[in-house]
């Protein structure tokens, strides 16, 4: 059973052209989407390795290197992080400004 669409493109000529990259079914853009094109890259490297293939063949049918992979692995999980942490400061900062906020309040 097949688990990957080839990913094409639409060239100038009107004529579809293999990029020469894979895309897993489940991560494949459904309507409402707004996975980026790096979350569907990471997601569909994360399905293959859960399938048991080595970075090499990841990347051979990504068309990218062995390292290429690595780091866009590393790349994508190092920025969710950043993400994560700068989330959670914000929501600090939330909190603490609620609470001077309610110190701040007239007593009746």
């Amino acid at each position: 059973m097949k688990k990957y669409a080839h990913n094409l493109i639409f060239s100038d000529n009107l004529i579809f052209s293999d990029t020469g990259q894979l895309t897993a079914f489940e991560n494949i853009n459904k309507a409402g989407s707004d996975l980026s094109e790096k979350e569907r890259d990471y997601n569909d490297i994360m399905q293959m390795r859960s399938e048991g293939m080595t970075y090499k063949e990841i990347g051979d049918k990504m068309g990218m290197s062995e390292s290429g992979i690595c780091r866009r692995i590393k790349n994508y999980e190092d920025r969710q992080e950043r993400v994560r942490r700068q989330t959670a400061e914000i929501n600090e900062r939330e909190q603490e400004l609620d609470f001077k906020n309610q110190l701040d309040l007239p007593k009746k």
